[in-house]
């Protein structure tokens, strides 16, 4: 099973995690969205005007506010899908 996951990746604690879930999705087109949705409530919350965000396939679902880390989350080379 694959997970088209929605990153905020200003949190970076440690090398093992790109950063924390903001929202999972069925398609890449939906994630993307979910982005622009984004972006417009942190400017609408005064935060910041962009925020660092990633869109990345995952082995499972995750839920929003977990650390995403590619050691566990992410496809190896060669493994199977």
């Amino acid at each position: 099973m694959r997970t088209v996951t929605l990153v905020d990746t200003r949190y970076e604690k440690a090398a093992d995690s790109i950063g924390t879930v903001v929202s999972t999705h069925d398609t890449i087109l939906a994630a993307f969205k979910a982005n622009e949705d984004f972006q417009s409530r942190m400017r609408a919350s005064g935060v910041k005007s962009y925020v660092r965000t990633q869109i990345v396939t995952l082995k499972a679902a995750l839920r929003p506010g977990e650390p995403v880390k590619p050691a566990l989350h992410f496809f190896l080379e060669g493994e199977k899908h």
